[in-house]
């Protein structure tokens, strides 16, 4: 886990239990939390990393137009059967955390036997590279490139092209997924919402605890943004595949 700088004790451990809720009652499958020693970029391309492969990053970010950073990503998501299949599956996955579907904490190896409805917390990496919309097709082209060459498998990659205004739809990619970010300058934790009925309830719930005497910290209304961005199909395929039945909590 990472020690947040810009937010208090209160609203890291808050905002992060209240993450695991929703994912629990199938707001999202996934929520993040990202560092940054300089400023975060507003609008952006946001990658995934293999999160162990450094010659998947050297490989790639050479290959990126416009300044990029690499930042170190604590998350809790759904595991997909199929990442139990990754070579040193023990190895790559020694410092994780898992959960079964109540979010009650098991060992790697219980994971392993029963596979399905299996969440996961782990530190990872995301490169983060500032939005160039002359060259994004180019830019994303490159990207997916790195999983055809004789690197370890780039299982489900992710890539959320993230604005404050619509781009027209790069091919391979799925239009109008909400990215919600709650942030400070150097800090944020995110998340990306399946369709519209999710975000709606998402909003509503956020709208309804932010007015209510539960107070957390410094947080408001204003302090969460949703903002319409693409994800390749790949990453929307994966959430779909993963995501639990929408209970919507009151």
């Amino acid at each position: 886990m990472i020690k947040s700088r810009d937010f208090s004790e209160e609203e890291y451990g808050t905002i992060l239990r209240k993450g695991i809720e929703l994912i629990q009652h199938g707001y999202f499958t996934g929520v993040n939390f990202i560092q940054s020693s300089n400023p975060l970029p507003k609008e952006s391309i946001v990658i995934h990393y293999l999160h162990d492969s450094q010659r998947h990053i050297d490989y790639l970010r050479p290959k990126l137009f416009g300044s990029s950073s690499v930042v170190p990503r604590f998350t809790y998501y759904a595991f997909d059967t199929k990442y139990f299949d990754k070579l040193e599956f023990d190895k790559k996955y020694i410092n994780a955390l898992f959960f079964d579907e109540n979010f009650n904490r098991i060992s790697i190896k219980n994971a392993k036997i029963k596979r399905k409805n299996i969440f996961i917390g782990n530190l990872e990496l995301d490169l983060l590279l500032q939005l160039n919309t002359v060259s994004l097709e180019d830019i994303v082209k490159n990207i997916i490139s790195s999983n055809k060459l004789d690197l370890e498998r780039w299982i489900d990659p992710v890539i959320i092209i993230r604005t404050k205004t619509t781009l027209p739809t790069l091919s391979g990619f799925v239009n109008s997924k909400y990215f919600v970010g709650l942030g400070r300058t150097n800090e944020e934790f995110y998340t990306i919402l399946t369709d519209e009925i999710r975000a709606r309830a998402l909003m509503t719930y956020l709208n309804r605890l932010c007015k209510s005497n539960l107070k957390i910290g410094e947080l408001n209304e204003k302090s969460i943004v949703f903002e319409v961005s693409q994800i390749n199909e790949v990453f929307y395929n994966y959430m779909l595949d993963n995501i639990k039945k929408l209970r919507f909590l009151e």
